[in-house]
């Protein structure tokens, strides 16, 4: 928390993420969105024991990729090529990201202003994002609630 008592990114982001690098294939990362119940996913490639993304992927990158169900009902095929897809073929490699130290209300502007519901969390270096978390709707949703939950000081008669 900042000096003020204003809270930062780093203070509500989420730290334990799911990954995927420009190597996998779609099929594998709708099913790590699946399980683990996320709808973005940071594309990262590995440097020296260092995380650096290199784009997003979304449930709607997927969605996108997939051939609509009106076209194609077989399931079974969708999926297949799904595994012929790379995660590099639909990322996008322009993304928005925030700075852990970054205000929270910075990073809901943000996700309000590009229409995200989440944003990676990144300290740069040089022109490399290193990831160090996630923050999200959630993450907002539980801090707004903090905030409307919290106690008023009580007044104290002088």
């Amino acid at each position: 928390m900042s000096d003020r008592g204003t809270k930062l990114v780093r203070d509500i982001m989420s730290t334990r993420l799911h990954t995927v690098t420009p190597r996998d294939d779609l099929a594998t990362a709708l099913h790590l969105m699946s399980d683990h119940g996320v709808r973005r996913l940071p594309v990262v490639r590995e440097d020296r024991g260092d995380t650096i993304v290199v784009g997003m992927l979304s449930d709607r990158d997927v969605r996108l990729a997939a051939n609509s169900p009106f076209l194609d009902t077989d399931v079974a095929k969708i999926v297949s090529l799904l595994h012929e897809v790379k995660v590099a073929d639909v990322m996008t490699e322009d993304f928005v990201s925030v700075a852990a130290e970054a205000p929270v209300a910075s990073a809901a502007e943000l996700m309000l202003e590009h229409h995200f519901g989440g944003l990676p969390v990144v300290e740069w270096e040089a022109d490399q994002r290193f990831l160090v978390g996630m923050v999200t709707r959630s993450d907002m949703l539980a801090r707004l609630i903090e905030l409307e939950t919290e106690e008023e000081p009580a007044e104290t008669e002088g």
